[in-house]
């Protein structure tokens, strides 16, 4: 932050003003950039080159001698968009968007492409078989609710970590066979005029070990003297029963998948997103409602990076090879 600091330092501009600007970048995409303007830093003085006023030419070749340490284009990218706030206008172009730039971006993708960390999911039935094999939710240890609750939480409302490790209980509120949540913090999707609507969870009457609404009840009920003056939602399940980060929360959620058989060296928590949307999808929910859910504004979001069939779907190739025994005699 203080070398994008320096950037505004060409303009005459006061310190709350300079704070107001800095303050447009958020945390999560700060901490992806100070890893690379770091090494830009170091690079530059390695090089003997002015970390502010490089040329295009130069700070291309700091992109080459980290494709040569090994990263590849999704890494490079992000190489790119660090440099680009710290370097001026060249030719009418900032670096990012520099004509060459682009097309050594291209290039790097047909040499070191970003490829997805999987191209289907697995399947919600088999998290929620393993869930059935929990007791109900009064019979639960403070671990088992936690863990069940929190697996539900990801399941039901497609949410990312980041919102379910905002749930706050001064926000819950208990209606008549549901709670309605609403979400006071703004989430990655949270854009000017753009929030996320609250969160509705409904009692499953069909089966009390899934329902959430009932899990939530005990949960509530049973941290209610443990929190103190904590108000967001989940809690450490051993003392002191502090707050948990986003970190702990998503190996909740790979804890439950590998018990459930989910190979975890392949998916990781945010998975769940892609299986219970698509899981939904699959079960005729209209998508209108299902982009209503995960807070998405279009459809190209979910087509292109969470609609993804099961590991079990049909395989193209094995149908073509069995036999329709209809036409044998």
């Amino acid at each position: 932050m203080s070398l994008i600091r320096e950037t505004l330092n060409q303009h005459t501009l006061s310190d709350t003003t300079k704070d107001i600007i800095l303050a447009s970048w958020r945390e999560g995409t700060l901490k992806q950039y100070q890893t690379y303007v770091n090494k830009w830093e170091k690079y530059c003085c390695e090089s003997g080159l002015n970390i502010f006023k490089a040329s295009v030419d130069e700070a291309i070749e700091f992109l080459t001698f980290l494709f040569q340490s090994g990263l590849g284009y999704s890494a490079l990218n992000t190489a790119r968009s660090a440099v680009y706030l710290l370097l001026p206008v060249t030719d009418g172009f900032k670096f990012g968007e520099h004509p060459i730039v682009c097309r050594y971006i291209k290039g790097i993708f047909e040499l070191k492409p970003a490829l997805p960390h999987y191209t289907e999911v697995w399947k919600v039935s088999t998290v929620l078989d393993h869930l059935k094999t929990y007791k109900l939710a009064d019979e639960l240890t403070m671990k088992e609710l936690t863990l069940k609750l929190t697996m539900l939480l990801f399941l039901l409302t497609a949410q990312r970590c980041q919102t379910i490790h905002q749930l706050d209980v001064n926000y819950i509120q208990a209606m008549e066979n549901k709670y309605r949540i609403t979400i006071m913090q703004k989430v990655k999707q949270s854009k000017p005029g753009r929030y996320l609507e609250p969160i509705e969870l409904l009692e499953f009457v069909e089966d009390r070990k899934l329902c959430v609404v009932s899990h939530l009840r005990h949960y509530l009920s049973r941290t209610q003297q443990l929190r103190e003056k904590y108000s967001q939602l989940l809690l450490s399940y051993v003392k002191p029963y502090k707050p948990v980060s986003k970190e702990t929360i998503s190996r909740w959620v790979k804890l439950v998948l590998q018990a459930a058989g989910i190979d975890v060296t392949k998916y990781r928590a945010h998975s769940s997103r892609a299986a219970s949307t698509s899981h939904a999808a699959k079960q005729g929910l209209k998508l209108q409602e299902i982009l209503k859910a995960a807070g998405w504004t279009n459809s190209t979001t979910f087509e292109r990076f969470y609609h993804k069939p099961t590991e079990l779907a049909q395989n193209f190739g094995e149908t073509v090879l069995s036999i329709d025994t209809s036409l044998t005699l």
